[in-house]
């Protein structure tokens, strides 16, 4: 039982020294050319990190919105889908249910 506990003890405090030694010698990155290392520090470099989320949400709005992904052949022409969603009121081929023809059990 005292060599489990000897034993334990050693393993815990070696690897705790592994980890302070690897965390203090960690390098850090650090720019080696001059114009880099002041433009990190101005505030331009603050001003675009800060301004990045919103430029690529807006980004992701435009692509989501208008962005056919090139696949508008297959959704109209072969699926015609946009028939289906017209409904036969409006010269489509699909029927369209609302809330007033389901049946109370949906």
């Amino acid at each position: 039982m005292r060599l489990r506990r000897v034993v334990f003890a050693t393993l815990t405090i070696a690897i705790t020294s592994a980890l302070v030694f690897a965390c203090v010698h960690m390098p850090t990155y650090a720019p080696q050319n001059a114009a880099v290392k002041n433009e990190m520090h101005s505030g331009n470099f603050r001003d675009a990190v800060s301004d990045n989320p919103d430029k690529m949400f807006a980004e992701g709005r435009q692509i989501f919105r208008h962005d056919t992904f090139g696949d508008e052949d297959f959704w109209t022409g072969k699926l015609r889908l946009h028939e289906a969603i017209a409904g036969e009121r409006f010269g489509g081929v699909g029927t369209v249910s609302s809330r007033k023809t389901r049946s109370s059990s949906d």
